[in-house]
């Protein structure tokens, strides 16, 4: 056989070609399936909705760069709306995803009477059934200077199918008032369904302050898709609040999923811990268990969504603590903003790069052979 030298693979990443690195630090972990950090200066690896955020170097949480999210009522083109949708996005119900974002509030974050959503999950309506724009499926928002958490359920194939907009369920919680000038992290772990077979699970700052089974999907074809940055109760120009500005910050974005998932996957480093992939502490059956919840237990009681949260079947308007015509999420935008639903919003960037240094490699080995 004819000796050949030893095979060094260069694998060149061109800023000008595209390539995302966080694509690629994705890749590198397969449970891992998106990692956003704004890391490459700008706002690769997203669609925007709405307004585009822009990325800056102060505050950042980890790295150099950050997004910031910029919305004023009486100059932004799109009044209520300016947020990034992570690219494809190929969730389907009954997968198990974990979430990872961190969030800073300025000081300048004043209470506000009128709801501002900062990480959205959105369902993406049947339409060849009738359906339309529903609530968000999950939601966190800011609203009179606490952070607070809405989920919402439908087993119906169409939430519209008695005529008007049905939910089966929808939960809230309430996780006190939120600090400013500080970067909170916070982790999601979800198994989508509509039925009883759900589970959510949420930290803030390495707490867990949310843990419950039982169904916390809608009955779609596609799964939810996560968007952040700020939706902001604006839409109706009638609705009067206490500030007409709001500025925030998000970084250290990512999502994997799977069963094999873990929080340590989606987790900024500081909140890394070597007890992250214990069992969630829920058995089969959706009961409590005797297993550890990891990595850190609120030390006063974590809401589980037992009956006493006197969970509410509402038609997601007056029922949801907020007016009919300034409902929490209400998406009626068609098309949020120009999005694509398709499951897929192309290829990632840099993937051509990747796919010619592949098929390079595979060449050099058959020579080789």
């Amino acid at each position: 056989m004819r000796a050949f030298p030893p095979l060094v693979l260069v694998l060149t990443v061109c800023p000008g070609c595209g390539t995302d690195l966080g694509m690629l630090q994705a890749a590198a972990t397969t449970d891992v399936v998106f990692v956003g950090d704004f890391e490459t200066g700008d706002l690769t690896g997203f669609n925007t909705s709405g307004n585009s955020p822009t990325v800056t170097t102060k505050p950042v949480h980890t790295g150099k760069y950050a997004m910031k999210t910029f919305l004023d009522r009486d100059a932004s083109k799109v009044p209520y709306r300016t947020e990034v949708v992570p690219k494809n996005q190929t969730v389907l119900v009954g997968d198990e995803c974990w979430y990872g974002v961190s969030i800073l509030l300025p000081s300048d974050y004043v209470p506000d009477s009128i709801w501002e959503i900062v990480v959205q999950w959105h369902g993406r309506p049947d339409f060849d059934l009738g359906e339309d724009w529903r609530n968000p499926v999950m939601a966190l928002y800011t609203t009179s200077g606490k952070w607070g958490m809405v989920n919402r359920w439908d087993a119906k194939p169409n939430t519209f199918q008695s005529g008007t907009k049905q939910y089966d369920g929808t939960k809230h919680w309430d996780f006190g008032p939120y600090t400013k000038q500080k970067w909170t992290d916070w982790i999601f772990h979800a198994k989508w369904s509509f039925k009883s077979g759900g589970l959510l699970e949420v930290w803030k700052d390495g707490k867990q302050v949310v843990k419950r089974a039982g169904p916390n999907a809608f009955n779609d074809a596609k799964g939810p898709y996560l968007k952040l940055g700020l939706y902001k109760g604006w839409k109706d120009p009638t609705v009067k609040g206490q500030v007409t500005k709001r500025t925030l910050f998000h970084d250290e974005v990512r999502i994997a999923k799977g069963p094999k998932a873990t929080y340590n996957d989606v987790a900024p480093t500081k909140l890394m811990a070597p007890d992250a992939a214990k069992p969630s502490g829920l058995d089969a059956a959706g009961s409590d268990s005797a297993a550890d919840l990891s990595p850190t237990i609120e030390s006063t009681p974590v809401d589980d969504g037992s009956a006493a949260d006197a969970v509410k079947s509402d038609s997601g308007s007056e029922a949801d603590g907020f007016s009919t015509t300034n409902d929490v999420g209400a998406d009626a935008s068609r098309g949020e903003d120009g999005c694509s639903f398709s499951g897929s919003t192309g290829n990632p960037p840099g993937a051509p790069m990747l796919a010619l240094s592949l098929l390079l490699l595979a060449a050099i080995l058959r020579l080789r052979s």
